[in-house]
């Protein structure tokens, strides 16, 4: 297992592990979907938004939330407590990375980055903390439209019948199940990328190393979200897409049209949510010239993502710390 640069505490008793590229620029966090873990963006050194950032001299720190990657133990060893949901990573897991990156750095800002559920997260952050700790957010494949739920993510609404073990659904057992074949059954892989964009050995990869347990609690609240079609905190009292009018640093939407998972409709409404005055949507499609009709997981580490999204990433990300200058 890779080592861990920092294990913070949050502020509710629990832990999140980072891993560092450093570097002598700005901050950059970046953050991982749901069951998902910090191998997202550091899959292998071809695959990897991490080492590209460090390269390009920006300090890139790899967060894992609790419960999943490194983070699935505290520091002592010891197993986190379950039942976690989305709330819990955006109102106490995000806080105490980012003022421990700004607090070890020297830096007031830092950048953000997050792939799916991580951008989620960062929209929960800021209902909760506002965006003065960002320098600007990059949101990739991040849904905030749950009015017309893809078929997907209907299995959410299944809720009780998925077996768990200790308050987890154990999709990492199933995910090297699916790294043993070829391919998986029941389109599984078309579901969650674009298999013309993803070799058969990084597919293998992936499966292998990106996938942690999901959380019961992650799942119930995505369920009342799709039936409410709202992106709601789990007790329904908070209206995280109503947050994002407070949102102020320059913004980066990337969705990809091939996206099952995360389609590009229920992407793009960030850009009319949010408040901030930078902002743009970038849809990874053929039509718009690049190899691939991006999928979900391809748009963090697909064949062609190293040449044609990272570097818009590190573009955004430097143009905002020089903003915040």
């Amino acid at each position: 297992m890779a080592p861990v640069d920092a294990w913070v505490p949050t502020a509710d008793g629990a832990s999140v592990a980072l891993r560092r590229y450093a570097a002598d620029g700005p901050p950059v966090v970046l953050v991982h979907g749901i069951s998902s873990n910090h191998r997202t963006w550091d899959l292998d050194a071809g695959r990897s938004l991490a080492r590209t950032l460090q390269a390009q001299g920006l300090d890139a720190w790899l967060l894992d939330l609790r419960g999943h990657g490194l983070a699935q133990r505290d520091a002592q060893g010891k197993a986190q407590r379950t039942g976690w949901t989305m709330d819990d990573y955006g109102r106490y897991d995000l806080p105490a990375a980012i003022d421990h990156v700004r607090q070890v750095t020297g830096q007031d800002r830092v950048g953000y980055v997050g792939h799916s559920m991580g951008g989620m997260a960062a929209a929960i952050y800021v209902a909760w903390h506002g965006d003065q700790a960002l320098s600007s957010l990059v949101v990739v494949g991040s849904p905030v439209d749950f009015g017309h739920p893809e078929p997907l993510l209907q299995v959410a609404r299944a809720g009780g019948p998925v077996a768990t073990i200790g308050g987890t659904i154990p999709t990492p057992a199933l995910a090297r199940a699916a790294a043993l074949l070829d391919r998986s059954p029941l389109f599984v892989d078309a579901l969650l990328f674009n298999p013309d964009n993803v070799s058969p050995e990084a597919r293998k990869a992936l499966y292998r190393n990106i996938v942690s347990p999901l959380s019961r609690g992650e799942v119930d609240q995505l369920r009342r979200m799709l039936d409410d079609g709202a992106f709601r905190s789990a007790d329904g009292q908070v209206d995280y897409r109503a947050g994002l009018a407070s949102l102020r640093v320059p913004l980066l939407v990337i969705a990809g049209r091939g996206d099952s998972v995360a389609p590009v409709d229920r992407v793009a409404p960030w850009i009319e949510a949010s408040g901030s005055p930078v902002e743009e949507l970038l849809v990874a499609s053929r039509a718009n010239g690049f190899r691939h009709d991006y999928g979900h997981l391809d748009l963090a580490m697909g064949d062609a993502a190293p040449e044609e999204l990272y570097p818009r990433i590190v573009a955004w990300l430097e143009a905002g710390a020089r903003r915040d200058r």
